[in-house]
């Protein structure tokens, strides 16, 4: 097995932390509070305190049968994103699984809808198609707390860093790039938006700087891009909604951006878009898993 330990700072949760992170979320009330307030908001005739408690005692009992990373996907989040379908959706399809295959690790490139139900739709299709489900980056904007950081992580989340001085930010991108390598050399998945950002104007282009940082570990070794392009299986992702519950919020964005307003994102505003991303009503849902790329 691979050796992750040089990315112990940015990488997702393996299957001996699993131990560990569970207890700091189970110590987490307050937010397991809001998580309860969401899951199980049919039972409005309850009360607060006995709700809460049966929430946790409901937590526990699913944690006992949580052993590995895989587990708390199958056992808790894959049935958050499964409440979020019925609720949220007129249904969510998935097109081009045949595409890949089951035991080898692909570099999934998508547009970005929303910013955490992209990858999470897409590891629903997979783990529910008998594939293995994929590593996702997620930047470090939108760690507001140890339990989000930990949510993320243990869903195969990986971080991002961001807003860096230019020499710290290059350093930081090589060493992200090395571990996005040492993942698909260990024939693992892994996601990544096309673009920093979500699409906002329907421009679905990648951009080349994510191409570009993808290699910066293996530049030296005299490794070109389109080597490196040809030697992992790269597929295209494309996620399609029939509606945006953001679309006001990115409409006023791109509307000050177009004046030459500077546009600074208020505190918590991305976590508005994540609750709002679930909650909204989306129509209908479709995802299309492209053909590897050579």
């Amino acid at each position: 097995m691979a050796d992750f330990s040089e990315f112990d700072d940015i990488r997702s949760f393996k299957d001996e932390d699993i131990k560990t992170v569970m207890k700091r979320l189970f110590n987490s009330r307050q937010q397991l509070r809001r998580i309860r307030k969401y899951m199980f908001k049919g039972f409005w005739y309850v009360p607060g305190f006995l709700a809460e408690r049966y929430f946790i005692n409901w937590l526990r009992m699913k944690a006992r049968r949580i052993r590995t990373i895989k587990d708390f996907q199958t056992i808790v989040t894959d049935r958050g994103v499964r409440k979020m379908i019925r609720s949220s959706t007129k249904g969510a399809t998935v097109s081009g699984l045949e595409n890949i295959e089951k035991g080898k690790g692909y570099f999934f490139i998508s547009n970005h809808r929303d910013i955490v139900l992209d990858t999470a739709l897409l590891s629903h299709f997979l783990l529910n198609g008998g594939f293995e489900t994929c590593h996702s980056a997620f930047g470090d904007n939108l760690i507001v707390n140890q339990f989000t950081e930990d949510l993320m992580r243990i869903n195969k989340g990986f971080i991002v860093k961001r807003n860096l001085p230019m020499r710290e930010q290059f350093i930081s991108s090589k060493h992200l790039s090395s571990y996005i390598n040492a993942l698909l050399e260990n024939e693992e998945s892994v996601w990544i938006a096309q673009r920093d950002g979500r699409s906002k104007d329907g421009s679905d282009r990648t951009k080349a700087t994510v191409l570009k940082m993808l290699n910066f570990s293996r530049r030296k070794k005299g490794v070109s891009i389109h080597k490196m392009m040809s030697s992992y299986r790269i597929v295209p992702i494309s996620v399609s909604y029939e509606f945006d519950p953001c679309d006001d919020l990115k409409a006023q964005e791109l509307y000050m951006k177009s004046r030459d307003e500077n546009y600074t994102k208020k505190p918590y505003e991305d976590l508005k878009s994540i609750v709002r991303g679930i909650l909204g009503q989306k129509g209908r849902v479709h995802l299309t898993v492209g053909e590897v790329l050579s």
